[in-house]
């Protein structure tokens, strides 16, 4: 804690730097460490993953499989690009705009941010 490590075959970035892994990558704000596969999003960095792309205005990270969006920051889910005003993450499948925090899912998984934005249009389906 207060480090971060990169699993392997994934880099992390260093803290107030960011880095574009291929494949996965970690972006640091302290410390982060990416997951293979996985990676998490960071808090005050963004990193760019090699076939996403992120344009933060804030905070963002884009993933290239997995990932977990960081408070404050965004993700970015892989095939995606989330262009952050503040904190949102768009997800490949749904997308979530949360206005504070929450996680891109990759793939068509299921989403896994629990905004109200999002429940609103989950229960707009379902009715």
């Amino acid at each position: 804690s207060g480090q971060e490590s990169a699993s392997s075959g994934q880099e992390s970035a260093s803290s107030g730097q960011e880095s574009a892994s291929s494949g996965q990558e970690s972006a640091s704000s302290g410390q982060e460490s990416a997951s293979s596969g996985q990676e998490s999003a960071s808090s005050g960095q963004e990193s760019a993953s090699s076939g996403q792309e992120s344009a933060s205005s804030g905070q963002e990270s884009a993933s290239s499989g997995q990932e977990s969006a960081s408070s404050g920051q965004e993700s970015a889910s892989s095939g995606q690009e989330s262009a952050s005003s503040g904190q949102e993450s768009a997800s490949s499948g749904q997308e979530s705009a949360s206005s504070g925090q929450e996680s891109a899912s990759s793939g068509g998984g299921c989403a896994i941010s629990t905004t109200s934005f999002q429940r609103s249009l989950s229960e707009t389906l379902i009715n």
